[in-house]
């Protein structure tokens, strides 16, 4: 709006616009808000980082650092693992104990306890599996053993093989039995070892444990050819052959220990993951097993959880045959009905 001021004074006439505007008011600009969903972003991040940050410590700080892979000796699986390396001097491992009751018999009073003969109708029913297992044309061995009544039936019981991983259910047996307490490092090798059968792990475990005091304590429940030369594969150090006599009285001191030291258990446990083998068909009960394979030789030894467990192995050199799995599977299954008939 203009208004014009005229000056009065007749000495000095002027004209005076005087400008008006009207002005508006502007409302200030709002604060910004906050979006609802800032707040759960932000805890996802947190939680991511502190996942991530996790898996950082799992791998480098607490899970054992694996150590360069060593050649796998001649005559043994293809398998690798990673294996923790051995404490420093200024570490102090952290140890377990499986405390050995010293009044329990020694595990040569144990070998040298007589097996049991069945009777003479159990004997017949596994003639006719030792017929059937004839007629397949499956060159192999079997035992069993009833660990409740002592019955035992072997075909070709002395009859020499390629044990290849079937030498590593020693490892923990001793471990367990004659060290009583040991460190974490032991410990990281036996579950390499026994449950997930690397041949690093076993390597190294025969390193700690001394491979002369695990061929004694193999003659001591009763093995023969435990950590001994291989007739089959000369060139190896660490592994061995097997019976069928060796993988009865082997697995029947480890029912021994399972149910008698402390941490038996334990023990017993390190052969109860993994996979499961041929020993398995639908509808078996629990077992603990191991197996080996190398080449031509395929093996497993397992005792089998039932209200009569038993031990049952299967040494064979047609570890190529393609129908291997599934006579070995049914034999398995033969053994347990006749095991739940008497």
């Amino acid at each position: 709006m203009h208004i014009p001021v005229i000056s009065k004074d007749p000495d000095f006439p002027y004209i005076i616009e005087v400008h008006f505007e009207k002005t508006r008011q502007v409302a200030p600009e709002p604060a910004p808000k906050h979006h609802s969903k800032i707040i759960p972003i932000l805890l996802v991040g947190i939680i991511i980082e502190a996942v991530i940050l996790g898996a950082v410590a799992w791998r480098f700080l607490i899970k054992p650092v694996p150590k360069e892979e060593e050649p796998v000796p001649l005559g043994t699986p293809e398998e690798t693992e990673e294996v923790p390396p051995a404490p420093t001097a200024t570490q102090t491992p952290e140890t377990k104990t499986s405390e050995v009751d010293e009044t329990l018999p020694s595990p040569q009073k144990i070998a040298e306890e007589p097996l049991i003969s069945m009777p003479a109708n159990i004997t017949a029913a596994f003639d006719e599996l030792k017929d059937y297992i004839i007629s397949t044309g499956l060159d192999m061995s079997f035992g069993y053993m009833d660990l409740t009544t002592g019955y035992t039936y072997k075909y070709q019981g002395d009859r020499v093989y390629y044990g290849a991983s079937l030498v590593k259910t020693l490892d923990a047996m001793y471990a367990y039995e004659k060290l009583g307490t040991f460190n974490w490092y032991i410990n990281a090798l036996i579950i390499n070892a026994a449950t997930y059968s690397k041949n690093d792990a076993h390597v190294s475990l025969v390193e700690e444990l001394g491979i002369e005091n695990l061929r004694k304590y193999g003659e001591e429940i009763g093995m023969k050819h435990h950590l001994k030369p291989s007739s089959i594969y000369p060139n190896t150090y660490y592994f061995c052959d097997t019976t069928v006599d060796d993988q009865l009285a082997e697995w029947k001191h480890l029912w021994y220990l399972y149910n008698n030291l402390e941490m038996g258990w334990e023990l017993g446990e390190h052969f109860r993951i993994g996979w499961w083998g041929v020993l398995s068909f639908p509808g078996h009960p629990q077992f603990m097993f191991k197996a080996g394979f190398y080449g031509p030789y395929y093996n497993e030894t397992g005792i089998f959880l039932t209200d009569q467990p038993y031990i049952f192995t299967l040494l064979t050199t047609n570890g190529y045959r393609a129908d291997k799995d599934y006579i070995m599977s049914d034999l398995s299954r033969r053994v347990y009905e006749i095991n739940q008939s008497y």
